[in-house]
C-alpha cells in the first residue's frame, strides 16, 4: 500500500455514531486544543500521537477514536489494542464487545489483540506469560510496520490496562510510555525534534454508565488535558507526569492519586 493510498478513517461514520449515540460535549479548551493539534500534525509529517484515556466502560475507545478523527492527518494509520479475552469468539458474553471491535475495524482502525497484565496468574483466564508476550509482540510489530510504511502512527490506549472497577483513575502501566521507542525515528537528523505527542482524554458519562455493557444513548463529556510533546532522543516521559495531565481534567468523583 503506497503512502498516497494509505489507510483512511471513515470519518463520517465515526462522527455519526458518536454524535447520535452519545451527544459528546467538548469545552472551549478542548475544542481549541483539537485545532492546535490538527495544525501541528499537518505541519509535522513525522509527528505521531498517542491519545490516552481513563477507562471505565466498553464505549471509551470510541471516544478516543472520535478525537483522533478530528486531528488525524490523511493517510495516517490509527491503532488501538483490544482485549484478547473479550474478543474470544467462543464466549457468548463477548458478542457485543466483538461487534464494537468489528465496527472499529470497519471504520479503518487497526485492532490487534493483547492479553492484559492483570489476566496473568489469574485462574479465571489461564493465560501464560509466553502467550501474553506473543500478543504484545504482534501489537508492537503492527506499530513499527505502520510507522515504517507511513512515517507516523496514531495510537489510542488506556494506560491502566483495563476498565476501572470503581470508576477512579488507577495506576498507569510502566510500558505505556515506552511506546515512544517504537514511534521515534532513528534518523540522526530528527534528534531534538518533536516526534510523539501524548494527548490526555478525560471521559465522563453525564447520566451514569454500565461497566459491563455498551452505554449507547448515554451522553458524555470529553475533556482534553495538556498535550505532552516528546522530542527525539529524550527519554520516555514519566508516567506520573502524564497521569497528572489526565488527572487534572477528571471530575472529583473519579480522582484518586
Amino acid at each position: 500500500m503506497s503512502k498516497e493510498n494509505g489507510p483512511r478513517l471513515k470519518s463520517t461514520a465515526i462522527e455519526a455514531v458518536t454524535q447520535l449515540g452519545y451527544r459528546p460535549e467538548l469545552d472551549l479548551y478542548s475544542r481549541e486544543t483539537i485545532q492546535v493539534l490538527k495544525t501541528k500534525l499537518q505541519e509535522q509529517p513525522n509527528l505521531s500521537y498517542i491519545i490516552y484515556f481513563n477507562h471505565i466502560a466498553y464505549d471509551d475507545p470510541l471516544f478516543a477514536a472520535y478525537i483522533a478523527n478530528k486531528i488525524n492527518p490523511e493517510n495516517t494509520p490509527v491503532i488501538i489494542p483490544t482485549s484478547y479475552s473479550h474478543t474470544e469468539p467462543d464466549n457468548p458474553d463477548n458478542k457485543k464487545f466483538i461487534a464494537m471491535v468489528s465496527m472499529a475495524s470497519w471504520a479503518g482502525i487497526q485492532t490487534p489483540r493483547v492479553i492484559q497484565a492483570y489476566q496473568l496468574n489469574n485462574e479465571k483466564y489461564d493465560y501464560t506469560s509466553e502467550q501474553a508476550k506473543e500478543t504484545y509482540f504482534k501489537f508492537f510489530k503492527t506499530i513499527k510496520q505502520n510507522k515504517q510504511e507511513f512515517g507516523r502512527v496514531g495510537v489510542l490506549i488506556s494506560p491502566e490496562g483495563t476498565r476501572s472497577k470503581t470508576g477512579e483513575l488507577g495506576k498507569f502501566e510502566e510500558s505505556f510510555t515506552k511506546l515512544v521507542g517504537m514511534l521515534s525515528s532513528k534518523d540522526a537528523e530528527e534528534k531534538g525534534r518533536e516526534d510523539v505527542v501524548f494527548i490526555p482524554l478525560a471521559i465522563h458519562y453525564l447520566k451514569g454508565y454500565k461497566r459491563e455493557k455498551p452505554n449507547f444513548t448515554k451522553p458524555v463529556e470529553l475533556s482534553l488535558g495538556l498535550p505532552y510533546f516528546h522530542k527525539n532522543g529524550d527519554p520516555p516521559p514519566n508516567p506520573k507526569l502524564l497521569k497528572s495531565y489526565l488527572f487534572s481534567r477528571l471530575i472529583p468523583s473519579v480522582k484518586k492519586d
